[in-house]
């Protein structure tokens, strides 16, 4: 079923070409929303930019979390941003133990 934007502006034509070219003719392997996907926001897992988030998020739940033949499976971002995320604040931690054991180690030796 064809929208009518499909139809009408240049943007849908393109769109529609697209789904019907690297799609099944109904659904795209990427989002065409020009709003933007940022796989994690605030510390929440995103599914689709922050308009279309809720209503793929619901068809996802709906449909067990299985992602649909030709779409990314988005753990690849969520985990890719995740692992950087953890590993800053591995840095951080280890940079601050660190700062730690010097302050230690000046204190101590001015006693001695």
């Amino acid at each position: 079923m064809d929208s009518s934007a499909a139809k009408m502006t240049l943007q849908g034509m393109s769109i529609q070409q697209a789904a019907v070219d690297f799609g099944n003719g109904q659904t795209l392997p990427f989002t065409p929303c020009k709003r933007g996907y940022i796989p994690i926001v605030n510390g929440q897992r995103m599914y689709a930019c922050s308009f279309h988030d809720k209503a793929r998020a619901k068809r996802l739940s709906k449909d067990n979390e299985v992602f649909r033949d030709g779409e990314v499976d988005l753990n690849i971002f969520w985990d890719a941003k995740e692992e950087a995320d953890s590993e800053q604040i591995e840095d951080k931690v280890e940079e601050e133990v660190k700062k730690e054991d010097v302050k230690d180690s000046i204190g101590t030796k001015g006693r001695i």
